[in-house]
């Protein structure tokens, strides 16, 4: 396994990039990694020695020359509690609270399934802002000079609490594609988790690539998502899902609140232990 952080990041080059988020979805025997990334999944990627691999982690990968990827650790939630970290280099964390854990107060046993809908939804583009509600991902390539859509659902501040301290069983994603955008045939949505209660005065702060189910247009579907991702809305880690694709490829097109009212909808199904 790579090393030393300081002696991977003096190798850097044109093709290189810094750190992105991505989840861990298997650990292998090896000790590398397979991982959901950039709306895809990539096997067998090594990890820097000092971090110790969990399957549902969200980790920082940075990409080294046009095929090889690295996990170099995951994102930190607290800082450190006293005294001097020594350090080789220091990348820029976003450090988040964690909340308390709440039981859910239940009996030991019993299963439910919550709803949750979004409170607004909509798509940002830096040319025009929050121009349009329904949720949009890309460009159409006649106008990526004006940018790239970035859409999303926003479900508010306290949707996911009463799943705190139950275990999450199963997560699902009501989506409705509009006609008339894109290619005809299914194309990929990518899903992003981001950290927005409410939809915000700017870009919304995306994090982990989620996943790419796909929908033909003018067509309704309801997608199983990980489950990591319903324990990171459960912990609030996560705030809600959006679209990030900047790419003139798959541009799509999902309805609005108002033209699908389940737009957006979860699903999440629950056990008390």
């Amino acid at each position: 396994m790579p090393d030393r952080l300081l002696d991977i990041l003096s190798g850097i080059t044109a093709d290189d990039d810094m750190p992105r988020s991505a989840v861990i979805t298997g650990v292998n025997t090896d000790g590398t990694v397979s991982l959901a990334y950039l709306g895809g999944t990539v096997s067998s990627v090594l990890v820097l020695s000092t971090y110790t691999p969990t399957t549902g982690d969200v980790v920082q990968v940075m990409r080294r020359g046009p095929s090889s990827l690295l996990v170099i650790g995951a994102y930190r939630t607290t800082n450190p509690a006293g005294g001097s970290v020594a350090s080789d280099f220091v990348i820029v964390y976003n450090v988040d609270a964690v909340p308390s854990a709440i039981t859910g107060g239940g009996t030991a046993g019993s299963t439910g399934t919550l709803t949750v809908m979004p409170v607004n939804a909509g798509s940002y583009r830096r040319i025009d802002g929050w121009a349009h509600s329904d949720v949009r991902q890309g460009s159409y390539f006649t106008s990526v000079q004006l940018g790239y859509y970035h859409g999303g659902w926003f479900y508010g501040g306290t949707a996911f609490n009463s799943l705190r301290g139950r275990t999450i069983t199963r997560i699902r994603i009501y989506l409705s594609r509009e006609g008339g955008a894109g290619n005809f045939a299914a194309e990929p949505i990518h899903l992003y988790t981001h950290k927005n209660t409410t939809r915000p005065s700017g870009d919304i702060y995306f994090m982990g690539a989620i996943s790419s189910p796909r929908l033909a247009v003018s067509s309704t579907g309801i997608f199983d998502l990980p489950l990591n991702i319903g324990r990171q809305l459960q912990s609030g880690y996560a705030k809600g899902i959006g679209l990030l694709h900047n790419s003139t490829a798959d541009y799509l097109v999902l309805s609005s609140i108002a033209s699908y009212a389940n737009s957006g909808r979860l699903d999440i199904s629950w056990r008390e232990d």
